[in-house]
């Protein structure tokens, strides 16, 4: 299902910005990109090339299974999902010692998506380094 008011947009130079068109679009629902580029010389003698692309985006999942089919495939086409993008989570602080319950909101995350996890760490630290100790 494509995308209301942004569902085909012709003119995008790549499928990297085709994703990232997808990507800004989340919240009004974007869940899959599919990007066609191809060039030809119009039946021109001339050897100048031009290029038609477009860039889909659509609201249902992407799943591999679905983007081979025969209206997507060959080697014009090029398409995916936007994966796991960060939400939201609460509570956003916790105190020490105390237990509580992490609540994590995603974008890109199905029901057959198993064995995610969360590492926290400690507010200096960066995602390299070791989970807290605090955290069991």
């Amino acid at each position: 299902n494509l995308l209301d008011g942004l569902g085909g947009i012709p003119g995008v130079p790549s499928a990297c910005r085709c994703k990232q068109l997808c990507l800004d679009s989340i919240d009004r629902g974007c869940r899959s990109w599919a990007y066609v580029t191809e060039m030809d010389a119009n039946w021109s003698p001339d050897p100048a090339f031009h290029d038609h692309s477009g860039c889909f985006l659509m609201t249902t999942p992407y799943h591999r299974s679905r983007a081979t089919t025969e209206a997507a495939s060959g080697e014009f086409w090029v398409s995916g999902g936007i994966d796991a993008v960060l939400a939201g989570f609460s509570p956003e602080t916790a105190a020490a010692g105390v237990t509580f319950t992490l609540s994590v909101s995603t974008y890109g995350l199905g029901q057959e998506s198993v064995g995610q996890r969360v590492k926290l760490v400690k507010e200096e630290e960066d995602c390299a380094g070791p989970p807290a100790a605090e955290v069991s």
